[in-house]
């Protein structure tokens, strides 16, 4: 990355399944094992998780150690990344998991957000893998459709008379009693609150 880029816009190597390398000419962008950072004047954001990332690059998890000192995630940063299983943010300050953050990832299974996250954005999930998600903190907002998968709003029951698309998977979110994310949890039939791990 040149040295007047300032902005890559979102996910700038979409679709670069075999990219495993990233020079930065600049100070203003970093890039280690996979992931592309961008140094702002209020911290660390991760730009974008390459696509090879767990196969060609990289491990199947992503964080803590390396994720360390981030502060903010661009929309799609995950999204498309097929080959990593387990994100864990705990290390890192964000406060917002954007939109189609996560969104189509085949493979992830657990992501750990840190305690200062207060809002899951729309379509931060969807199409996702994901079946455990650690919430510590106390959101102040979910999207409704953040965890959106297939016919996600018909019901099991509904399902025996008209079997529509059954993509949803179950979620376990790992929560504090009486929170937005509990709450959230007792609203949708496909995620399940679980306390006190």
């Amino acid at each position: 990355l040149g040295t007047n880029l300032t902005d890559t816009g979102l996910r700038p190597f979409r679709g670069c399944e075999n990219l495993t390398r990233i020079n930065c000419l600049d100070t203003d962008f970093s890039y280690n094992n996979g992931v592309l950072y961008r140094n702002t004047e209020s911290g660390t954001e991760i730009v974008e998780c390459l696509e090879g990332r767990g196969k060609k690059v990289g491990s199947f998890t992503v964080g803590p150690d390396e994720l360390a000192g981030v502060t903010a995630i661009k929309e799609e940063a995950f999204a498309d990344c097929d080959e990593i299983g387990k994100v864990d943010l705990s290390s890192t300050t964000v406060d917002v998991i954007p939109v189609s953050c996560f969104e189509d990832t085949d493979t992830i299974n657990s992501v750990v957000l840190p305690d200062t996250v207060k809002s899951i954005e729309s379509d931060a999930f969807r199409n996702s893998a994901i079946r455990l998600l650690t919430i510590p903190g106390t959101q102040s907002y979910i999207a409704q459709d953040a965890f959106m998968n297939g016919d996600w709003l018909t019901k099991p029951s509904d399902r025996e008379t008209d079997p529509g698309n059954t993509e949803q998977q179950t979620i376990i979110f790992e929560c504090i009693e009486g929170t937005t994310a509990d709450r959230y949890a007792k609203e949708y039939w496909y995620i399940n609150p679980e306390y006190g791990k």
